[in-house]
């Protein structure tokens, strides 16, 4: 056997060829995959930021309209979102969410002790200062989260 013989050295070469081939097309087809991946990642963030951007303007209106008199039902349905905020948003804002809350909360379980309040206690009137104070902040940085690159 002839060691320049043609068909002892393409063959070889061929299938090294079509493995080189097939090597590129799957980097290609993985990169795409991970750009899909990023989308994807994208848009779930997206609506976890949305659920906790619609379930703050609720309880925010709750509160405008309620005050002193808050649902202690309505605002705890806000514990979710406080909760998971620090991991999907920035530390001041998760921190902003939480004080809201928890400024919501206690207003709330003071009116659920005593509903037939006569005059607003110390305590409801820092907790409202407090809501007031952060509803407008915190409503503009949520809607600038919420814009999409």
């Amino acid at each position: 056997m002839n060691p320049c013989d043609i068909s002892t050295v393409t063959i070889p070469i061929l299938i090294a060829s079509l493995s080189a081939l097939a090597a590129i097309a799957a980097a290609c087809m993985a990169y795409k995959s991970a750009e899909e991946a990023k989308k994807a990642n994208k848009i779930s963030l997206h609506n976890q930021k949305l659920a906790i951007y619609e379930a703050f303007r609720a309880l925010s209106m709750h509160m405008t309209s309620r005050g002193q008199s808050a649902d202690f039902v309505e605002v705890n349905k806000f514990n979710r979102c406080q909760d998971i905020a620090p991991f999907i948003f920035e530390n001041t804002i998760s921190t902003d969410l939480k004080k809201y809350f928890r400024a919501a909360f206690a207003i709330a379980d003071e009116y659920r002790t005593d509903q037939n309040l006569a005059t607003t206690p110390e305590t409801v009137k820092k907790n409202l200062e407090i809501i007031n104070s952060l509803t407008e902040s915190l409503n503009t940085r949520l809607r600038a989260e919420l814009k999409i690159e």
